[in-house]
């Protein structure tokens, strides 16, 4: 598939498009996938044609409302992100969609909020967003695809995920959006599922599909998973292991139950499955030795993994 070619709104300004980018420094140096994604039990959608900005919740080019509306949710685990069709010469729509997503195995739900004012949103709770439809949605039995092609945040958003985002709309049309900044530019393309909350990276075309596809059937491929964004970073480590070592993979089949650290960068994660069964899963984190590119512009940091160490199963939660 040829690489669409990217226009100054995608892309930030003085970029060398020859220069490897930190997709592919990621990849060289196999940096690991796992537990990778961000912590964000909700997620607000919103769409918006952009251009989208490096932040797309600051500037002339985003509402008032909107900026505010990432303030009114900041603290509540809710993320807000912009999506837009990956077809911009679409007819569009006299009001744009809004999708609530909260991704709990417990409530693991889809909404869409018909607003016709997204101010409205300001007057509700910030934690009611969080963990409830607020008498707003109504419910989708489909998952979104979201895949982030926000080039002005990093070029690989716009270079890797834009083919990635052609390619899913080909087979499921009605459910593919482009979307803002998604966390770790350095894995793209990444694509995120909604509501079930996984989040992936370095997918093929292909894999991408057949990733989609199985999402539809309520299920979670491993293959390119970082994590599911319902937990923090030792919780996804944790399911992710139980799921490598069960081959459990129906969505909702795991819970992340507690998660304790029993000292610096070493956490104990208890995991159980919907008949009852417990893990004990202890998850290390591990520190690189040197700065590494985690964005295409930026300043090289220090980058962690996490990776679980052992898994011990719980007998007395056994039935």
């Amino acid at each position: 598939m040829t690489t669409p070619r990217l226009t100054a709104a995608d892309t930030p300004p003085n970029t060398e498009p020859s220069a490897p980018t930190c997709a592919q420094q990621s990849q060289e140096r196999a940096e690991p996938l796992a537990a990778t994604a961000p912590h964000a039990p909700a997620w607000l959608l919103i769409e918006h044609p952009g251009p989208w900005g490096p932040d797309p919740c600051t500037g002339d080019r985003l509402t008032s409302t909107l900026a505010a509306l990432r303030h009114h949710t900041h603290g509540t685990g809710l993320r807000l992100a912009l999506i837009r069709r990956p077809d911009r010469h679409r007819t569009p729509c006299p009001a744009p969609a809004v999708y609530l997503a909260h991704t709990h195995p417990d409530h693991n739900r889809l909404y869409c909020l018909p607003l016709t004012n997204l101010a409205h949103l300001l007057t509700i709770d910030p934690n009611d967003l969080a963990t409830t439809d607020c008498g707003l949605g109504t419910p989708q039995t489909s998952p979104l695809f979201l895949v982030c092609t926000h080039g002005r945040h990093d070029r690989c958003c716009a270079i890797h995920g834009r083919p990635l985002t052609q390619a899913l709309a080909r087979t499921h049309p009605d459910d593919t959006w482009e979307t803002t900044h998604l966390g770790g530019h350095r894995f793209a393309p990444t694509l995120l599922i909604l509501p079930d909350g996984y989040l992936y990276g370095r997918l093929s075309a292909q894999a991408a599909t057949a990733t989609a596809q199985a999402a539809s059937q309520g299920d979670v491929p491993l293959e390119g998973c970082r994590g599911r964004t319902t937990w923090q970073r030792p919780g996804q480590a944790a399911d992710l292991a139980i799921r490598a070592l069960t081959g459990y993979r129906p969505a909702d089949a795991l819970t992340v139950e507690a998660i304790t650290a029993t000292r610096t960068d070493h956490w104990t994660v208890t995991v159980r499955n919907q008949n009852g069964h417990a893990w004990r899963v202890d998850v290390t984190q591990h520190h690189d030795d040197e700065p590494r590119p985690t964005s295409c512009t930026g300043t090289p940091q220090t980058t962690t993994r996490m990776s679980a160490q052992s898994v011990q199963p719980i007998l007395d939660h056994v039935g």
